[in-house]
C-alpha cells in the first residue's frame, strides 16, 4: 500500500476516534506525573524574516527553549514540536534549519542564550541536572495567512502514554497493516495563540498567547 493510502486510513481512524470521544471523553494526563518528565521553559512564538540563498526572502516562526532533566536518570530527548492552525494546516518543526536562519536567531539572542544549539544537535541523550540543560530552537516555515489561531504542541517531554483502541479496527476482519488496532497517545504540552486578522501584512503579524497557564493533553 502506498503512503497516501496509509495516510488516508490513519486519518479516517483519527476522525472516528475523535467522534467516539465526544461522548465518552478524551483521555487526559494524570494530574501528577506518573513517569519521567522534563522541565521545559520557552519564549513565546516569534516571527523572523531571512534572506536565504536560492530561496529569497523567507518568513519563519520559531520558539527558543531550555530543556532540563531533573528526573533522576538520563533520558533520550526527541522533541516533537508541531504547529496546527485553525485552518487545519499542520507543520512539523524543521530539523535541518538553514544556517542563515539559525545564525540570525543566534545573533539576536547571544546575550541571553549564549549556548544556543542547532535543533539537530540536541536530539539524543539528555544528562541529568541543571549543568546539562540544553538551549535550542524549534523553527517552522510560514503558515496559512488565513489562520486566525494556532496551537503549538510539544511532545517528547514526558514518558506518560496510553493506548486507545481504534473503533475502526475489527478483530479478525481488519488488516492491522492498514487499520491500526490502537492509537498511542503521549503526554504533550499544548500552547494556544491568537493571530491578528491582517493577512495583507504577514511580515508584521505577532502571535498572542491566549493563556499563561500551561496545558498538558494526551495527543
Amino acid at each position: 500500500m502506498d503512503q497516501r493510502k496509509k495516510a488516508s486510513f490513519f486519518l479516517a481512524g483519527l476522525i472516528v476516534l475523535a467522534m467516539s470521544t465526544i461522548t465518552v471523553g478524551f483521555p487526559k494526563p494524570s494530574p501528577v506525573p506518573i513517569d519521567w518528565e522534563l522541565d521545559f521553559k520557552f519564549q513565546d512564538l516569534q516571527r523572523i524574516t531571512v534572506d536565504v540563498p536560492g530561496e529569497g526572502r523567507q518568513t519563519y516562526w520559531y520558539v527558543i527553549y531550555t530543556v532540563t532533566n531533573n528526573t533522576g536518570r538520563d533520558v533520550n530527548f526527541h522533541p516533537e514540536m508541531t504547529l496546527v492552525t485553525d485552518t487545519l494546516q499542520e507543520l512539523h518543526a524543521m530539523v535541518e534549519v538553514a544556517p542563515e536562519v539559525f545564525s540570525k536567531i543566534q545573533q539576536q539572542y547571544k546575550a541571553t542564550y549564549p549556548w544556543l544549539e542547532h535543533p539537530s544537535k540536541v536530539i539524543g541523550k539528555l544528562l541529568q541536572g541543571k549543568d546539562n540543560a540544553r538551549d535550542s530552537i524549534a523553527v517552522w516555515p510560514d503558515f496559512d495567512p488565513k489562520a486566525r489561531s494556532i496551537t503549538l504542541y510539544v511532545g517528547g517531554l514526558a514518558g506518560e502514554m496510553i493506548a486507545v483502541p481504534n473503533p475502526a479496527f475489527k478483530a479478525g476482519k481488519s488488516d492491522p497493516a492498514k487499520v491500526p488496532p490502537v492509537f498511542v497517545l503521549r503526554k504533550t504540552l499544548a500552547v494556544e495563540y491568537d493571530l491578528p486578522a491582517d493577512t495583507a501584512n504577514r511580515t508584521s503579524v505577532t502571535a498572542k498567547r491566549t493563556s499563561q497557564e500551561l496545558e498538558w493533553i494526551m495527543r
